[in-house]
């Protein structure tokens, strides 16, 4: 003790009580007055720091700390106050004050530095105006979302907000409804962590999504895509997501966007497809605007040699030559076959029918073509033409044959003796003096054998035409129409435009339909072989015409605009056995005139050398019944 009370230096002072006069009553108010504020500043710092403890959200925590410690050092100086009465330890006393006027100075500066800043701090009166907002903007917010998800709920699919933060992980900030029945899951379960939708994707278009999402968010494009779901059950589900991307503050990407369920769709895409691709017919769809073939079906390789994957992008013009673009610019009525010959790969050209339908979708319009390779029917068409001209050659061939033979036979004698009569004749007239008498009898004989001779050709020719017919009441435009039908390959192969000006209404003929169809059909023959001698560059036109004469007689005009008929073959092209042709028989234009004339018509024709040739016939019109 005696230690201490010379460390402390309070051997040569007095208590403070001397200083009180050891008044009781004087000395108890000091000691009482500062025990009492020795407690009271005691406990207020373990009020401040239970009240720290429990506001962990406090302003400025350690300046409440340092508050306490300047009250806890005040009361220390009042309890020595205490004790100085008794024991004057005066030194340790003025030591504490040093330190609590530190510790005031400190704590008086800190006030200053801080104050501006606490007054900056709302009031309590600012707070509760503060949370009442929030509250009212917190009450609005969800109301707004009660009525996204109602107005979501009536949409199909799922309307969602989609977050991908920088750090790699990603949430659903808002999901609709939809999303239970899409991905089987809440909005709230994916609210935080997306993950669990991710886990539903298929493992095949995992890798896709993904990768769609990380360019979408790289390069700030509308994400559009199709995958599939798979559900622990099995089941498997096609989905369409489209969104629009928007990067914020914090670096996240969000998308706005829509998903739903296009499972029926796909069925239904997959029964076409495979329609679609059993078709024999090539399909091909076309972007009008550019041309470009947007898809083609499987049958497209066997006709043209592409797989329908390279020609996707291509230009039609690699399938149809420009020179069919007329076809395409003016999109015939659907259903309308157009012949057309096609490219294939190997450079080869494919004859093919052709039909188009246009359509729209979106504002944007496209046509889809079907074409069929029609090579075999063409080649049967024209092993079948060939078979019928070597039959249509063999029967010519066969009726000059019989008429030849009759014709030698019944000929025969008066051309033997008009040969005899006219060497008998020569001699007569070789002798010195000729008998003129003589010679006058025997060229009356020779004149009479030549005319027997030309009375049998005319009875050939009666027979020809008066043999046995089968005669009925016919529409003469519906000959035209059968016979130009049986013609319309040849004047398609030689590039001839066909036209018709048929009266309509005519009274019916009384003919042998085959027979007037025959006549037709050889008149429409000689105008394509006249056609095919012009040249490449002049347009070649064909013409038939019906109309009924002021004589009550239904004519008929076949008008071409080849090179026409020199006068010296006009005078000749009716007779037998006169062609122009290098290959024919001159039979044709002499039959036909016998047939009409049979039927109490006539043929005659027009022509003017480089303009073309019209050929015409008459009929006389029967009164319908």
């Amino acid at each position: 003790m005696q230690a201490l009370i010379d460390l402390l230096g309070i051997k040569d002072l007095i208590p403070h009580g001397y200083c009180l006069s050891w008044s009781p009553v004087l000395l108890w108010l000091h000691v009482s007055s500062d025990i009492l504020i020795t407690l009271a500043y005691y406990s207020i710092p373990f009020t401040i720091i239970y009240f720290i403890r429990q506001r962990k959200d406090i302003q400025y925590p350690w300046l409440g700390l340092l508050f306490a410690g300047f009250i806890i050092a005040c009361g220390t100086t009042h309890l020595l106050s205490a004790i100085t009465i008794w024991i004057p330890l005066y030194w340790l006393d003025g030591l504490l004050k040093a330190f609590t006027a530190i510790i005031s100075l400190v704590t008086a500066a800190l006030m200053l530095w801080i104050v501006p800043q606490a007054l900056s701090l709302p009031t309590a009166k600012q707070l509760h105006v503060e949370i009442d907002q929030r509250k009212i903007a917190q009450q609005a917010q969800q109301e707004a979302l009660d009525r996204l998800q109602k107005i979501a709920s009536r949409v199909p699919g799922m309307v969602y907000q989609y977050r991908m933060h920088p750090d790699g992980s990603s949430s659903f900030p808002f999901a609709s409804e939809g999303i239970r029945d899409i991905y089987r899951t809440s909005p709230e379960e994916v609210s935080k962590d997306a993950s669990k939708i991710f886990t539903v994707i298929h493992p095949d278009d995992l890798s896709d999504v993904s990768a769609s999402i990380q360019k979408s968010a790289q390069d700030l494009t509308p994400w559009c895509h199709e995958y599939r779901i798979k559900f622990n059950d099995g089941n498997v589900r096609w989905l369409f997501g489209n969104a629009v991307p928007e990067r914020e503050a914090d670096g996240a990407t969000l998308w706005h966007g829509f998903i739903t369920d296009v499972t029926e769709r796909k069925l239904i895409e997959a029964k076409l497809d495979s329609i679609f691709n059993a078709s024999v017919e090539g399909i091909i769809t076309v972007d009008i605007s550019n041309n470009h073939i947007i898809s083609a079906n499987a049958a497209v390789e066997t006709i043209f040699g592409y797989k329908p994957e390279e020609l996707a992008g291509c230009g039609i013009s690699n399938l149809i030559p420009s020179e069919h673009f007329n076809l395409l610019d003016t999109v015939q009525p659907s259903g309308q076959i157009q012949e057309i010959d096609g490219l294939h790969k190997n450079g080869s050209v494919v004859p093919l029918d052709m039909s188009i339908a246009e359509y729209s979708i979106d504002n944007a319009h496209y046509f889809t073509t079907i074409v069929r390779d029609v090579s075999l029917r063409k080649h049967r068409e024209q092993q079948d033409k060939e078979h019928l001209n070597q039959l249509a050659h063999v029967t010519r061939l066969g009726l000059m044959g019989e008429m030849a033979s009759g014709i030698a036979h019944e000929v025969n004698q008066p051309l033997t003796a008009v040969t005899t009569y006219t060497q008998v004749s020569l001699n007569l007239i070789k002798a010195e003096k000729p008998d003129l008498e003589k010679l006058s009898e025997i060229l009356h004989k020779t004149q009479e054998q030549a005319l027997r001779a030309g009375r049998i050709i005319h009875r050939m020719r009666e027979f020809v035409k008066s043999h046995t017919t089968l005669h009925s009441i016919a529409d003469i435009n519906t000959l035209i129409n059968n016979a130009a039908g049986l013609c319309v390959d040849e004047i398609k192969e030689h590039n001839i435009t066909l036209s018709f000006k048929l009266e309509e209404h005519l009274p019916p003929v009384n003919v042998d339909q085959v027979q007037i169809e025959q006549v037709i059909i050889n008149l429409i023959r000689n105008s394509i072989d006249a056609l095919q001698n012009s040249p490449a560059n002049q347009e070649r036109r064909l013409s038939i015409q019906s109309e009924l004469t002021s004589n009550n007689s239904i004519q008929v005009r076949i008008k071409d605009n080849g090179q026409g008929i020199n006068e010296e073959q006009q005078e000749k092209i009716l007779m037998p056995f006169f062609t122009t042709k290098s290959e024919g028989m001159g039979m044709g234009l002499s039959i036909s005139s016998s047939l009409i004339e049979a039927h109490e018509g006539y043929l005659h024709f027009n022509s003017q050398p480089g303009k073309g040739t019209t050929f015409y016939f008459t009929l006389p019109a029967r009164d319908k019944q």
